[in-house]
């Protein structure tokens, strides 16, 4: 009976200070709630990008780019040529990817800690009306900002992946043919 008492007490003390918001904290946490949506959206779509496969691709893709530009000597087909042209192209979408992802992923988890203490803020009264302005317009664009660069991350290595595994398979056996016709030519030194 004693744990029934205790929670009717903290259900009627939520209802009292629920009732206590005006109608412009109600409106203002409504806003809030949204930048938190928005800025969540922004922290999922970077946490579905397999980064530890894209970091493998990364140095998989720098690896044979720089040994097939130090040794490679064989003259390519035009189609095979265009293939190492079209991987080529995207290393800068993993070097992106690689240097901003970690960056990001905490800058958005640190805009929801931030978003929900000023949400704390409003319900305990502690940012007034005429202050609210000023948190939400810097916060908005935290999360502007965030998203536009996850969008940006995301959609570059997103496609970039799917590059990298239409080309993987043909650069990986350039470079492992060209590695032996090396080890070759090493050895007979």
């Amino acid at each position: 009976m004693n744990n029934f008492l205790k929670i009717n007490l903290v259900i009627g003390l939520a209802s009292v200070l629920s009732a206590c918001l005006s109608k412009q904290d109600e409106e203002n946490l409504a806003k809030v709630d949204e930048l938190i949506a928005m800025n969540d959206s922004s922290i999922s779509a970077l946490e579905a990008t397999d980064s530890s496969t894209i970091y493998v691709h990364h140095d998989t893709l720098f690896s044979n780019l720089n040994y097939l530009q130090t040794h490679l000597t064989d003259t390519l087909e035009r189609s095979l040529l265009k293939k190492l042209s079209d991987y080529r192209d995207i290393r800068k979408a993993y070097r992106a990817y690689k240097e901003q992802f970690t960056l990001t992923l905490n800058e958005a988890r640190n805009e929801k800690e931030q978003l929900i203490k000023l949400k704390q803020d409003i319900e305990n009264d502690i940012v007034k009306e005429d202050k609210f302005e000023k948190y939400y317009d810097l916060e908005s664009t935290n999360v502007k900002v965030i998203k536009e660069n996850t969008d940006k991350l995301t959609v570059r290595i997103n496609l970039s992946e799917e590059i990298y595994n239409q080309l993987a398979p043909t650069v990986d056996s350039l470079s492992l043919v060209t590695r032996k016709k090396y080890e070759l030519m090493k050895n007979q030194e």
